[in-house]
């Protein structure tokens, strides 16, 4: 019986040997953008962005666990989930303009403006994160996902960038 223990024992002090070690939690949450397209191909354009291809699938498949409803999504300053109706607006909406000639004989002209989400719109992506590492070995640090929102770039009436909307936040452990 006492052998039994004994290999018992031992058997425990091994498996606690070869499992990992849970690192130390340098921040729970931190937030930063990431190219996804670039803007300038003659400044070293692949250092900081994905290669064609990959930037493709992996746009493809964010966009459409969200927009065909396979993963929960939600309003990027609010939190709160979206409703159906809201991220059908997101895929794309309809207008309906209603404006008077300028000139004789000024009559009403309606005119229908299609607003689509293109896909190779999504520029940048922002992750929202949390960092550990083992105390001894900064080498050894993790990076666990906790939510990802696709960016586009917004744009006045001008043609003026005014910086990048996120669309959603689609969390990971959701």
């Amino acid at each position: 019986m006492k052998k039994y223990i004994l290999f018992f024992i031992l058997i425990l002090m091994l498996g606690a040997c070869n499992q990992k070690k849970t690192g130390e939690l340098i921040t729970e949450k931190i937030q930063y953008d990431v190219i996804i397209k670039p803007d300038n191909l003659d400044n070293d354009w692949w250092v900081n962005n994905l290669e064609g291809s990959k930037r493709e699938k992996f746009v493809l498949a964010l966009m459409d666990d969200a927009l065909n409803h396979k993963v929960e999504v939600y309003d990027f300053f609010t939190g709160e989930k979206l409703a159906y109706e809201r991220i059908e607006r997101i895929k794309g909406q309809r207008d309906t303009i209603l404006f008077q000639k300028s000139e004789p004989p000024y009559s009403d002209t309606l005119m229908v403006v299609d607003h689509n989400i293109e896909y190779r719109d999504i520029t940048k992506v922002r992750f929202l994160e949390s960092w550990s590492y083992n105390g001894n070995d900064i080498r050894t640090m993790e990076k666990k996902i906790i939510a990802i929102a696709p960016m586009i770039e917004n744009y006045d009436e001008e043609g003026n960038f005014r910086g990048y909307e996120p669309l959603f936040w689609i969390y990971t452990d959701k």
